[in-house]
C-alpha cells in the first residue's frame, strides 16, 4: 500500500503527467513480461530462440560492417543535409548496430547472447559444441565491431563471473578471457583514438550525470515524476555540456524521477519479492552472470529506459526467482496474464511505429509525403506530441495560423514542458499581435532549454519590443 500511495503522489506532483503515463506503459509491459516468461517460456524454448536469433544477428552485423556501410557511404557521397551528415559520420565510424538504434545497445544484446551461447557450449558434450563455438566466434567479432567499451567491459565481467561460478568449466578460461579483453580494448582504443584522446566518452557521461545531479537536487524527496527527466533535461544543461534525454545511468535517472523515498520503497519491494526465493547461483550461473552484466550496463548507459534491456531484466528476474506456492497461478489467471502481456506489447509497438513515422517525416524535410508521415504517426499514437508539433510547423510554414495554433496546443497538452512548442506558440501569438502572450511563451521556451541561442534571442527580442512600445 505504501508503494502504491507513493506513486500516486509521484503522479500528482509530476511536471508532465503524460510522460508519467507513457513510462507507466513500459513498466506494465515489463511486469507482464516477467509473468509471461515465468509461466510460458521454458528454458528449452529460450535456448531454441537464442539458437535462431543469435546467428542471424551476428551474420547481419558482419554484412552491415563490410557490405552495407561501404555501399551507403558511396551512395550518399557528399552529404547535403544535417541528417545526411550525421548518418555519414555514423557510417564512417564503422560501429555496427544491426537492427537497433545504438552500437552500445547492440553491444549489450550481443554480450547477453554470448553469455548464453557460452553456457550452452559448456553444457554440450558432443558435436553440438562446434555450432556454439562458431556462433561465439562471430559474436565476439560483432561485439568488437560495436567498439563499445561499456559493452565489452560488461561482457568481460559477466564472463569471468560465469567461469568462476560454473564448476564444470576450466578456470584457465579466466586467464584467456583477461588476455583477450586487454587485447580487444587496445585495438578498439586505436580505432577510436580521435574520440578517446580527449576522453570524450567519459566527459560525455560526466556531463549527463552532472545534469541529473541538478535535477535530483531540485526534486530530492518525491522526484519530478516517472518518465519526466527526458522531457525536462533542457532546464539543467549548461553551456558547453552535451545534451541527451537520457542520463546514461538508469539508476541515477530513476532517482531524479522518483526521489530518495521512491528509490528506497522500490528497493524494499524488490528485497521482499526476492528474499529467500532466489534460485542458487550454481544452479543457474548464466542468469546471474547476465544480471551482473545488466547492472553494469544500466549503470553506464540508458538501460531499462529502453524496451529491450528492460525485457532482458524481466527475463533474468523470472529465471532467478524460484517457483514458490504463493506465486503459482491457476490456468485462468495465466491466460489473463497472457492477454495483458500481448495488450501492453501491442501498445509499445504502436508507440514505436508512431515514433518511426514521425522520424520518417522529419527526414523528408517538407512536402506532402512528410505531412502524410506525421498524420500516420498520429493515427498510430494520438498522444505523440512530436508529431503534433511537426504538423504545427508544417502549417505555420504554409501560413495557416489557425491549424498551426491548434496543433501546437495539442503538442503542449501532451508535453507541457516542450521548449520547441512554447517557442512556436510565441511566434503564433506575435503574428496575431498578442505580444505579452508571446513574451510569456518565449520565457517558458527559454526556461525549458536554457542554452538554446534561438530561444534566448527570441525572448530578448520580445522583451525589447515591449519595452520600446512602452
Amino acid at each position: 500500500m505504501g508503494v502504491a500511495f507513493f506513486f500516486i503522489l509521484n503522479y500528482l506532483s509530476a511536471l508532465n503527467k503524460f510522460a508519467y503515463l507513457n513510462f507507466s506503459i513500459l513498466i506494465s509491459f515489463l511486469f507482464f513480461s516477467f509473468l509471461f516468461i515465468k509461466f510460458f517460456l521454458r528454458e528449452d524454448f529460450l535456448r531454441l530462440i537464442i539458437n535462431i536469433i543469435a546467428p542471424l544477428f551476428f551474420i547481419y552485423g558482419i554484412l552491415q560492417r563490410f557490405i552495407i556501410f561501404p555501399y551507403l557511404i558511396k551512395k550518399i557521397g557528399i552529404a547535403q543535409s544535417i541528417q545526411e551528415q550525421s548518418l555519414l559520420w555514423r557510417l564512417k565510424t564503422g560501429r555496427i548496430f544491426t537492427f537497433f538504434q545504438l552500437p552500445t545497445l547492440y553491444a549489450y544484446i550481443t554480450a547477453v547472447l554470448l553469455i548464453m551461447l557460452i553456457h550452452y557450449f559448456f553444457e554440450k558434450k558432443d558435436k553440438g559444441r562446434i555450432y556454439y563455438l562458431s556462433c561465439i566466434i562471430i559474436g565476439v567479432l560483432n561485439l568488437f565491431l560495436t567498439q563499445s567499451y561499456g559493452g565489452m567491459a560488461a561482457f568481460f565481467i559477466g564472463l569471468v563471473f560465469y567461469l568462476y561460478v560454473n564448476v564444470k568449466s576450466n578456470k584457465n578460461f579466466i586467464i584467456i578471457a583477461f588476455m583477450s579483453f586487454a587485447l580487444v580494448v587496445f585495438i578498439v582504443s586505436v580505432l577510436r583514438f580521435e574520440e578517446i584522446k580527449d576522453f570524450s566518452p567519459v566527459r560525455l557521461r560526466w556531463g549527463h550525470w552532472k545534469q541529473t545531479a541538478r535535477a535530483v537536487a531540485d526534486y530530492p524527496v518525491l522526484g519530478m515524476g516517472l518518465g519526466n527527466y527526458s522531457k525536462t533535461v533542457g532546464r539543467y544543461v549548461h553551456k558547453g555540456e552535451p545534451k541527451s534525454i537520457y542520463t546514461h545511468n538508469a539508476f541515477w535517472q530513476l532517482q531524479s524521477e522518483i526521489g530518495v523515498i521512491g528509490l528506497l520503497l522500490l528497493l524494499s519491494l524488490f528485497i521482499a519479492f526476492f528474499k529467500d526465493k532466489l534460485v542458487p547461483v550454481k544452479q543457474r550461473p548464466q542468469f546471474y552472470a547476465l544480471l551482473l552484466l545488466s547492472l553494469i550496463y544500466n549503470f553506464i548507459d540508458i538501460g531499462f529506459y529502453l524496451i529491450i534491456p528492460g525485457f532482458i531484466l524481466s527475463l533474468i528476474f523470472a529465471y532467478i526467482r524460484e517457483d514458490t506456492n504463493n506465486f503459482k497461478f491457476d490456468e485462468k489467471k495465466k491466460y489473463i496474464t497472457l492477454f495483458f502481456f500481448f495488450l501492453s506489447l501491442s501498445v509499445m509497438v504502436f508507440i514505436y511505429l508512431s515514433d518511426r513515422k514521425n522520424i520518417e517525416g522529419e527526414l523528408l524535410r517538407g512536402g506532402e509525403q512528410a505531412e502524410n508521415a506525421f498524420k500516420s504517426s498520429i493515427r498510430l499514437n494520438p498522444f505523440n506530441d512530436k508529431a503534433w508539433l511537426n504538423l504545427a510547423i508544417f502549417e505555420l510554414q504554409r501560413g495557416n495560423y489557425i491549424d498551426s495554433e491548434k496543433y501546437v496546443d495539442l503538442a503542449l497538452k501532451y508535453n507541457n514542458t516542450s521548449a520547441k512548442a512554447y517557442y512556436l506558440k510565441s511566434l503564433i501569438f506575435a503574428r496575431k499581435g498578442y505580444l505579452l502572450h508571446a513574451l510569456s511563451c518565449a520565457k517558458k521556451a527559454k526556461g525549458n532549454f536554457k542554452i538554446n541561442d534561438l530561444y534566448n534571442k527570441n525572448y530578448e527580442q520580445f522583451k525589447r519590443i515591449l519595452s520600446e512600445n512602452n
